[in-house]
């Protein structure tokens, strides 16, 4: 959008040379940021995946604890042998 009001200031006699340019140069800025913006986006998405992995995981992991935890706490009171 920017390159095309350039073109369009480049046809002003005078000054439309210089701001053309400008807006060019600056539209390659904002282009080159919004491909930073698009990139990082796809990080966080790939980031936000893996964090979800992770945290099922640590559900199971928790669950298993859990089940261990009543597991041994059965082992301890069990009642001894009489002798």
């Amino acid at each position: 959008m920017l390159a095309g009001l350039a073109g369009e200031l480049d046809k002003i006699p005078g000054i439309g040379d210089a701001a053309a340019k400008r807006l060019n140069d600056r539209s390659g800025t904002i282009g080159d940021v919004a491909s930073e913006i698009e990139s990082l986006a796809g990080n966080l998405r790939d980031l936000s995946g893996i964090l979800a992995n992770v945290g099922e995981a640590l559900a199971g992991l928790g669950a298993k604890l859990t089940e261990s935890g009543g597991s041994v706490n059965t082992l301890i009171s069990w009642p001894a042998p009489a002798t």
